[in-house]
């Protein structure tokens, strides 16, 4: 009987062995459920014009176990169409938790101001653009 405890116990050792051991892993963060902390660069809220080019400031990431982590997006931004827009960027630890932070984008559109020209409209009134002109 002695024997097949000993058989037993290799076969165990081996099966273990071969689906990467019994459960210590340096590639594993076992009870990590903290998620990494994404730092915005740069402001939020940002206002941008309509009709211009918006180019995020970007963010970093840090996780209390890996370090620095790279974080990532999709978000775009539509400066043609005026409005409030999200800009998300999100970071996930080799543990799987994800840490997200959001920047506000406002797209506005250029109002023009209003100048009121007095005497004579002659040669040597500039008129400027962007602004409405009241006669």
């Amino acid at each position: 009987m002695e024997f097949n405890k000993k058989i037993v116990l290799s076969t165990l050792t081996a099966a273990m062995l071969s689906f990467g051991g019994c459960g210590s892993s340096s590639d594993t963060n076992d009870g990590d459920t903290t998620a990494p902390v994404v730092t915005l660069l740069g402001t939020t809220p940002v206002t941008v014009l309509q009709g211009d080019t918006y180019t995020d400031a970007g963010a970093t990431a840090n996780d209390n176990v890996d370090g620095a982590i790279t974080p990532t997006t999709t978000s775009t931004i539509d400066t043609n169409t005026v409005g409030t827009y999200q800009y998300k960027w999100s970071a996930t630890d080799k543990a799987g938790n994800t840490g997200f932070a959001v920047r506000t984008v406002n797209v506005a559109t250029v109002l023009p101001t209003k100048e009121t020209l007095t005497g004579d409209i002659t040669a040597d009134k500039t008129l400027t653009a962007n602004k409405i002109w009241v006669i």
